[in-house]
């Protein structure tokens, strides 16, 4: 039995539930906002728009995608994975930290890749944070953000604060680069499967599909594919879109997105990535 749990099911869950049946795997999507969780006298107890899934849940494989406002009980059915000896997807410090950005990881380990200066702001924390260590000008984006949407570049500190204190939720804050090339790497376990350019539209800054940019086949430097997949490695993440850039000579890590889309790279590669990824999760011990 295999659980895709998953906010909002989209193409790429669907994909993915597709290829499991093509392996004669039961297979169900859960979407993480009605799972409800409670406790017994002797366990906890996993219940799915009223249903008792727990017993169901302790003999599955499960694949974790996205959440949207459903982090706690995305959270606590990882640590019950983890308990129960399941196999699944990632592990409970990469979904926790890749859910919420604030809750950031250890600096990585690499030669070639270099980490982008950043400060993690919470919000209504304006007077006690310092950007010393984030030269200006400053990239700004949401710390729950998704598809490029928010991003702000300021010349300022004030800039900043005035941002972080009309937002809702905390924010990142980068010392912005002028990027000439951006790359997408899809991971799967221990193997890169491609890599794709992003080409974003004319006259934009963001080179996310959903906002309108072009992916297209490309191929890098060897060493940079496996710094990339160490990366995942280091952070404990299976599946991810390992997002790189170019800025001159040096070479910048964007973001490890936990839970990529895949459409657009498949696409553009003509690899099934919802195959692959269900072969990872069929192989993957506890």
């Amino acid at each position: 039995m295999i659980f895709i749990i998953g906010s909002e099911p989209h193409w790429e869950e669907e994909q993915l539930k597709l290829a499991a049946e093509k392996r004669r795997q039961s297979v169900e999507i859960l979407e993480p906002d009605q799972l409800h969780l409670g406790l017994s006298e002797r366990e906890a107890q996993v219940f799915y728009r009223g249903r008792d899934i727990t017993e169901r849940l302790k003999k599955s494989r499960i694949i974790f995608r996205r959440t949207r406002g459903a982090q706690d009980q995305m959270y606590s059915l990882a640590v019950l994975a983890q308990h129960w000896k399941l196999s699944f997807t990632d592990s409970v410090l990469s979904i926790l930290t890749n859910l919420n950005k604030l809750l950031h990881m250890p600096a990585f380990t690499t030669k070639l890749i270099r980490q982008i200066p950043t400060a993690f702001l919470a919000q209504g924390k304006v007077g006690l944070v310092d950007l010393a260590h984030v030269e200006p000008p400053f990239l700004v984006k949401p710390a729950h953000g998704r598809h490029g949407l928010g991003i702000r570049v300021m010349s300022t500190p004030k800039g900043v604060f005035r941002y972080l204190a009309k937002s809702k939720r905390g924010l990142l804050v980068q010392q912005y680069l002028e990027l000439e090339e951006e790359f997408r790497l899809l991971v799967v376990g221990k193997k890169v499967l491609g890599v794709v350019k992003k080409i974003p539209p004319k006259g934009s800054r963001v080179a996310n599909y959903a906002a309108g940019a072009r992916f297209v086949e490309a191929s890098i430097d060897a060493a940079l594919k496996k710094e990339a997949l160490s990366l995942c490695q280091q952070q404990g993440i299976d599946i991810a879109g390992v997002d790189l850039a170019r800025a001159g000579r040096d070479w910048y890590l964007l973001e490890v997105n936990r839970c990529p889309e895949f459409k657009a790279f498949s696409k553009a590669t003509g690899i099934n990535v919802a195959d692959e990824i269900i072969s990872f999760a069929l192989r993957k011990k506890p």
